[in-house]
């Protein structure tokens, strides 16, 4: 997976994630509407994710650019990880 790159927060990169527990969303893309009613209640509920040392994260297929517009409209405060390759959405899918 590639880094989506925030001016408030170093790259996140899979490997970083690796063996802990996520709070984490694998979407269709940006603005894609349950995906977006998702994110925002991620966004709503960050504090208490935050509180029990649960990262929240979330994946699609869109570029970093797109992830920095999607991040801005909607005043997203965790990462958005690109997967171009799709390979989390298959890990999900199988329940890894």
């Amino acid at each position: 997976m590639t880094p989506s790159r925030s001016p408030a927060r170093s790259p996140t990169t899979s490997s970083e994630l690796l063996h802990r527990t996520t709070g984490s969303q694998t979407v269709n893309g940006d603005d894609d509407t349950v995906c977006t009613k998702e994110a925002c209640q991620f966004n709503d509920n960050l504090a208490g994710f935050q509180a029990a040392g649960v990262p929240v994260i979330g994946v699609s297929p869109d570029d970093a650019g797109s992830h920095q517009r999607f991040r801005g409209k909607y005043g997203l405060r965790f990462p958005l990880l690109t997967d171009t390759d799709h390979a989390a959405a298959v890990l999900s899918e199988l329940g890894s």
